[in-house]
């Protein structure tokens, strides 16, 4: 992933060969890759705090990981939400409902789920296993992208 003012460009061959770069990081979006005419997003990831909770089934089987994906149109959005407990980002209501760190990957390539899977697991790593970076209460653990039950929306 590039780092702030860092680009990179990278061959992909879908059928096709084509010269990517990357955009610039915003808040919110640390990776993008553009099509070589520079207008068309090919994929995005994003990384939040909430909008949702942890799924309260998956905490009840013990994951610390729940991986999703829809079709909308022409592109896939798969999404990965880690329940990383962190009391100081709990959501200012009664119950303090913890949120979810969620990572969202919006594919316009067609990648397979799998490639899906392993690009939004390597994404979350960065931020909750380098440097204690996410300072995560609990122990995460992400399972190898061949064992993830994709849920479909």
């Amino acid at each position: 992933m590039p780092r702030d003012g860092e680009d990179f460009a990278i061959k992909i061959s879908l059928g096709m060969n084509k010269e990517m770069t990357s955009f610039k990081p915003e808040a919110g979006s640390p990776c993008g890759i553009l099509d070589d005419s520079g207008r068309k997003k090919l994929l995005r990831i994003t990384v939040n705090w909430g909008p949702n909770s942890f799924p309260s089934a998956d905490k009840k089987t013990g994951e610390s990981t729940s991986y999703s994906a829809r079709n909308t149109g022409d592109r896939k959005i798969a999404e990965l939400l880690v329940d990383c407990q962190r009391p100081d980002l709990a959501e200012k209501t009664k119950d303090k409902k913890m949120l979810a760190f969620q990572v969202t990957l919006f594919d316009n390539v067609g990648f397979s789920n799998r490639a899906d899977i392993s690009i939004l697991t390597e994404s979350a790593k960065r931020f909750t296993d380098l440097e204690g970076r996410l300072s995560c209460k609990n122990k995460v653990a992400y399972p190898a992208p061949d064992k993830v039950t994709l849920k479909t929306r």
